[in-house]
């Protein structure tokens, strides 16, 4: 079974020398005090749930040692920041190919904020919303209301043993949100 964790954090891990503050202010979407407050807002709360994926994919790893679990970091992020999860035996972390190779791949989708979920549910592989934190100024609603909701690490692993389980339909989860 193939478990991947998509990470959206580009803005919080960025793979650019410059933060994302300057990068912002370099290209002109911050050019007021309230600017530079709401995105330091949305930073540091994407830090912190950059931090619980982490351990998220720490604890899930070692439950579920029989899965092999995947990171796709997203392509403006920071790759080393997750490679010290390596070192777990069922842990990768990969960069390469198109989303959809690895979606098709799956057999669920974990993710925060990610729009890569939409691409998920398109195609129908199973999908967990990790949102260990929430903040409806900073959350990208509609892409974390896809799937199963899960606000904790343990969220997760029952949201895992319900979709290896077979308990689980995508169709019917795209029935609640008409």
């Amino acid at each position: 079974k193939l478990i991947l964790i998509v990470s959206r954090f580009g803005d919080v891990n960025p793979s650019s020398c410059k933060s994302t503050i300057d990068q912002y202010k370099d290209m002109g979407i911050i050019n007021s005090p309230k600017e530079l407050d709401l995105n330091k807002g949305f930073i540091e709360h994407g830090i912190k749930i950059f931090k619980s994926m982490l351990l998220m994919v720490e604890t899930i790893s070692k439950e579920f040692i029989d899965c092999e679990i995947v990171v796709r970091p997203h392509p403006n992020e920071l790759v080393s920041a997750w490679t010290h999860l390596e070192c777990l035996p069922n842990v990768s972390i990969c960069a390469e190919y198109e989303i959809g190779a690895w979606l098709s791949s799956s057999n669920v989708m974990i993710h925060n904020g990610c729009t890569t979920s939409l691409e998920s549910s398109a195609i129908g592989c199973p999908i967990i919303s990790y949102m260990p934190f929430q903040d409806s100024k900073f959350d990208l609603e509609k892409a974390n209301a896809l799937g199963l909701p899960a606000y904790t690490i343990n969220n997760v692993s029952e949201n895992l043993e319900i979709i290896f389980s077979n308990k689980y339909s995508i169709l019917e989860e795209r029935e609640k949100l008409k």
